[in-house]
């Protein structure tokens, strides 16, 4: 299926995407300040896209090719993953079942998620140039995949064999390795940059959720040993920069160092994205773009009463979903820098 957006808004994407840089190597560091202020949301522009004619749309992530990838929920009970890119729609499809959801894209427009087959087992899929591949489990009869490198390694998680247990994975050169846990039973890997770093959340051996960062074999606990709070890491840049939400509240942790951001009052919020210094997430005041200790709460749309963004790119686009507050409908939504 295929839907036709705007020609401004492609021009104004594949400028942005022309300009994007790597990620600065004087990453700026927009951790809790006193002097942190909302900035006018004139900065952005917010942009709804029409995705298909359903009426659920969701956004997973977005590359710097202004390439956005999510799913879309149907009358008839059935998600089913699709790529943006330049005003057309392109359907996924799926592994032979009826469901599918895109979650992250690289720069080569290589695509992660997770599918049904012909069996109504849930399986993780990397597709590309429009043929969806299944990438197998640890044992179990499941597994998702939720993060995606420029060197198409991929994570997510899996149930092992018996199906009691699901463990962070990464499938790296064809190999799908299980990354373990904290002490508890159950993890999940979220994200990875390209330098092989993994993100995401376990168990600890008291069963409550941390924040994991992985490298070289070994999964750290990015709390101190004990803490009862829930937390859970959802992104990291090419610098091993992490964020994500702890008790209800958005972090960033880099260099062993975690920093409780200071985002729009003292309400719940998570960050869900980190590039290039700018951290992205929403509270309940809104969403959110963090730049060089400036907070910027994002515009809606004409109609729309919330907001929650899930990535930026290189270029600085964010990409979100936006709600009308009164009906369940939700649209696809990407904010761009002004």
């Amino acid at each position: 299926m295929t839907h036709h957006f705007s020609l401004s808004l492609t021009l104004t994407l594949s400028l942005l995407a022309l300009s994007a840089c790597d990620e600065s190597p004087l990453d700026t560091d927009p951790i809790a300040l006193p002097g942190l202020t909302a900035t006018a949301a004139a900065s952005y522009s917010a942009q709804s896209l029409r995705i298909s004619g359903e009426a659920q749309t969701t956004a997973t992530s977005i590359n710097t090719a202004g390439q956005v990838v999510g799913y879309w929920f149907r009358e008839d009970d059935v998600f089913r993953g699709f790529i943006w890119k330049d005003g057309i729609t392109t359907n996924l499809g799926t592994l032979g079942g009826s469901d599918s959801r895109a979650m992250d894209i690289n720069e080569a427009g290589q695509v992660v998620g997770f599918s049904q087959n012909a069996a109504g087992r849930t399986r993780a899929f990397r597709w590309m140039n429009g043929t969806m591949k299944a990438l197998g489990t640890l044992g179990g009869n499941m597994s998702r995949a939720f993060g995606i490198n420029n060197k198409s390694n991929v994570v997510g998680d899996s149930r092992l064999a018996g199906n009691t247990f699901t463990h962070a994975f990464l499938l790296k050169n064809g190999k799908m390795t299980d990354l373990g846990t904290l002490g508890g039973g159950n993890s999940s890997a979220v994200d990875i940059n390209d330098a092989g770093q993994v993100v995401g959340w376990s168990e600890t051996a008291a069963g409550v959720r941390h924040p994991f960062l992985w490298q070289n074999g070994i999964m750290e606990d990015l709390l101190p040993p004990g803490l009862t709070v829930s937390c859970t890491a959802y992104a990291i840049n090419p610098l091993g920069a992490v964020v994500g939400e702890k008790d209800q509240h958005a972090f960033r942790y880099y260099n062993g160092v975690m920093s409780t951001l200071a985002v729009l009052g003292a309400g719940p919020s998570n960050a869900t994205g980190i590039r290039n210094g700018r951290i992205v997430g929403h509270t309940a005041a809104g969403a959110f773009v963090l730049d060089g200790g400036v907070v910027t709460l994002l515009p809606l749309p004409p109609g729309q009463t919330f907001a929650e963004v899930l990535a930026v790119n290189a270029a600085g686009v964010i990409v979100g979903n936006t709600e009308d507050g009164e009906t369940p409908f939700r649209t696809v939504t990407i904010w761009i820098p002004q």
